[in-house]
This record gives C-alpha cells, structure tokens and sequence, in this order.
C-alpha cells in the first residue's frame, strides 16, 4: 500500500486495502495495524508543486488525528504484542521542507502510547543499574558500506575508550566488509537479525547508560525501539536530519556550523552540537578523469544534479529554468531511480515547468557504481545544488572529485550542509545569498571558471579530530548525567 501510494495509485492502494481488511479483522491481527500506518500516513515521493506538498500535508495531518483515534491504549492492547507492527517511518515528510517539528512530537506521542502499550515489559530501561563501567551502545541498520557507515563509523572508534564499555549493535540482515571491518575494531559487536522484539530485549538487557541512533527514519524498524526507553539516557544523530518527535529521545546531535540561530526551536529533543562536519568521514579515492564520449556524457558545459530524485522540490524547477535559459550550450545530468514511475513523474514535471527546447537538454543517467559515480562527477563542470535538502554524501563525493558547487543556504538544517562545507574550504563566494540568486551564481561560476576544492584542506576537514573529542566529551557528560 505504501509504494502505490507513493506514486499517487490511489485507486490500486485502496483495492489492495479492501482485500487485505477482508482476509485479516481490522485491529486484531499483526497485519491490521501495518495496514493502518500505511494508509493514514503514506506520502507521495515526488510532487507536481507547492499545492501538491500542502494537499499531502493535510491528508498526514488528519491520517495522523484518525490513526491516534483509532488505536487508543484499549484497542492496541487487543492488537498482537509484537513491535514489528509498528515499523514505519515518516521519511517523506522532511522532504516537504517545512517545520515538522508539530506533526512529528504528535506522531511521536502516539508511538511512544503504542511502543510501551504493545510491550509493556520493556517500555523502561532497568531501574537497578548494574555494576561497572559507564556502557555505551550505537546502534544502527547501516553499520555497512553506506552514507550513514561512511558518516558515523568514526562515532564507533571515537568512543571505544577504556573508561567506556562500548556496544555496537548492527540491525541485519545487510553486512559486508565495511562491517566485518568495524567488528574487528570493536570491543563488542552484536549482530541483531530480523526479529526486532528480541533485538529490544537484547538492548535492555545490556543495561545501556547511554544508547546513540546515528539515524532514525532511515530504518523503520529502528522508530518503534528508540520509542522505548531501552537505556538511561538516548540520542539521536543527524543521518536523518531532522526532529525525530519521540519524548524517548533526549538530545539530538548535529553540526554547528549547519545549523541556523533559531536551530534549537526545530528540535524536540535537547539540540547538542558538534564542530566541523561532526564526525571524521571515510573518504574515497580521487577518481581518475575520463573523455565524456566514453562515459556516454554530452559535450559543452556540463551542469550535475546528483541527488535522489525525492530530494528535488518543487522550488528547483526555477533555478533550472533560469540556468538553462542564461546557458544555451549547458546540459544537465541527473540520475535516475530503479522506479521508472518516479523518473516519469519528475521528466513529466520538468517537461511542464521547463517546456520542450530546454527540456530537451537534460539527460538521466542510470544509477551506477560508487567509483564511477565519482569518475562522472569528476568530468563534469558543476554541481547545482538543490534548494531545501542539500547535498551530503553527494557533496563530499563532488568534492572529493573536484567538482565546484554552487549552493545557498536555505531556512532548515537539511538545506545548509553543503553551505558549510564551503565555508570550511574557503569557499564561500560559491554560497548565494539567497535561494533567487542561486542560478545567477551557478551562471558566474561557469563563465568565470571557478576555484575547485583544495584536495589538502579537504583531507584537513574531513580527518579533524575536534567532532570527535567533542562527542567524547558528551558521552561523559551524559552518562555522568548532567546532558
């Protein structure tokens, strides 16, 4: 039901809703309430415009009144005790753009009722703590070869101290290499399979005195364990980089130099921030340049927009037409999804915003490797951010690739990464005072040929120890209790 609402099938959704209701009693068994989450809650991944965010806004606003009508406390009690009914996560929602801080603390309130209702006996940690050194736990469903791996494993190494007893917990079934990797450098290392009511007794059970989630919304089934209070004391990172709502999470950590003034007004949870980029980030190798001919790329000046499509607002269309419109020779690559109705919906956007003649001068590239990502990258000219949700992981890799970016900053968090990245580099002349000015600027950067990143003062950033020590001194704080 989710992945056919997302793509705006409403009417294959809702047969496919009657049908289940038929085979299983709605509200008694496992798949009921599942069923419920999806419908009043799923959004569409792309949107046609501004309207269109406000209309699915509405819809998950009263889905969400109906779903905490609905599944009260007695109702849920009839429901199956397991917490697997409750995996979801309302990743879509911060791709909108706007506040969400209201819309997630209520949701957050109803799965925290939900999550200690479900499985009452481990809806807190232990009031007896056991002897021993401060315990740490980070647990994760990325912990492999990923954005959030690449981001967050020096979180692991950072806190592996003799004065901690430090856990990591890796939520299955995806390990590879990066994971065996970060098992070898651990102290303890559990692999937590599928089943994710054993995996919250097995966190409880270690008694944690602080426990991190480096991304929460990226994994549904990690939302209905930080709904329980399975440690002392609960954190939250950025690798979804907004409020998670729950009154189960005590502070959430993010960048300093990312945040707006107002930042600690989008959080629920206590905001604590880290310098720099806010972890030392595993950086790839430098590709190697190739003739665009061989890579299937245009000639002329050749303008990437690397980011998932999801992540393209509405709002961007503009700057592309404008850019378009300012460069009559440039081409934009863009990169398109496994979902070919998601690919149709954005061309059919564009096509409507930007109209034939400029249309017609961007490509979508398929999704490929990680080393060729790089390598095209690296043959392009520049990288347009996007407006609201700019770029991370993509950012670093253009980055790495020497490839200038042309950003701004936008109201958010999620939209002032790659403004900071910049910043630290030196770069600031490639940050637009304003979203309006974005594709003026991009037009000046190419025609100006613009300064590319210095690979030294990259590897100086990325490599700092200040996030770490940082976080070191948190986890200090935290466990000694005073954050």
């Amino acid at each position: 039901f989710a992945s056919l609402s997302t793509l705006h099938d409403t009417v294959a959704a809702q047969t496919l809703t009657h049908a289940i209701e038929r085979r299983h009693p709605y509200g008694k068994e496992s798949p009921s309430l599942r069923l419920a989450l999806a419908q009043e809650l799923s959004l569409p991944a792309l949107h046609a415009d501004r309207d269109s965010i406000f209309t699915a806004r509405v819809h998950f606003e009263r889905g969400l009144s109906r779903l905490a009508l609905d599944y009260s406390a007695e109702r849920l009690r009839t429901c199956a005790p397991t917490l697997a009914q409750l995996n979801w996560s309302n990743f879509l929602l911060a791709y909108h753009c706007e506040d969400d801080l209201a819309l997630q603390s209520r949701y957050g309130d109803w799965l925290c009722m939900a999550a200690a209702t479900l499985r009452p006996d481990l809806a807190h940690s232990n009031t007896q703590r056991k002897p021993g050194p401060p315990r740490i736990g980070l647990l994760s469903g990325h912990w492999h070869l990923s954005t959030a791996g690449s981001y967050f494993a020096s979180w692991i190494d950072a806190l592996t101290l003799p004065e901690f007893d430090t856990q990591v917990f890796a939520l299955g079934p995806r390990f590879d290499a990066f994971t065996d990797a970060l098992e070898s450098r651990c102290r303890r290392f559990v692999r937590l399979e599928g089943d994710i009511d054993r995996a919250a007794g097995i966190i409880r059970d270690a008694d944690l005195d602080l426990l991190i989630y480096p991304e929460l919304g990226m994994d549904t089934r990690l939302l209905p364990l930080a709904a329980l209070r399975l440690a002392r004391c609960q954190w939250a990172g950025w690798g979804h980089p907004v409020s998670t709502g729950l009154p189960s999470i005590d502070a959430f950590l993010s960048c300093a130099d990312m945040e707006p003034p107002d930042a600690a007004a989008h959080y629920r949870e206590s905001l604590l921030l880290l310098p720099d980029l806010g972890t030392r980030y595993h950086m790839p190798s430098r590709p190697q340049r190739h003739d665009r001919e061989a890579l299937g790329l245009p000639s002329g000046k050749l303008i990437v927009v690397p980011q998932s499509l999801f992540k393209i607002h509405p709002d961007n269309d503009a700057v592309l037409h404008e850019l378009l419109a300012l460069l009559p020779d440039a081409k934009v690559l863009m990169f398109a999804t496994t979902s070919r109705l998601e690919v149709h919906l954005l061309r059919q956007r564009l096509l409507e915003r930007l109209g034939p003649t400029l249309f017609r001068r961007l490509q979508f590239y398929p999704m490929v490797s990680r080393s060729r990502f790089l390598e095209l990258l690296a043959c392009a000219d520049l990288m347009l951010d996007n407006l609201h949700w700019s770029g991370g992981n993509t950012s670093l890799d253009a980055l790495r690739a020497g490839l200038p970016i042309a950003t701004t900053r936008s109201r958010f968090m999620r939209g002032r990464q790659s403004a900071a990245m910049l910043q630290a580099l030196g770069l600031g002349t490639a940050i637009a005072a304003t979203p309006a000015q974005l594709a003026k600027l991009a037009h000046s950067m190419l025609r100006d040929e613009p300064t590319v990143p210095d690979q030294d003062r990259l590897e100086a950033y990325l490599n700092s120890e200040r996030p770490t020590k940082a976080l070191q001194g948190l986890a200090r704080q935290a466990v000694a209790g005073v954050v």
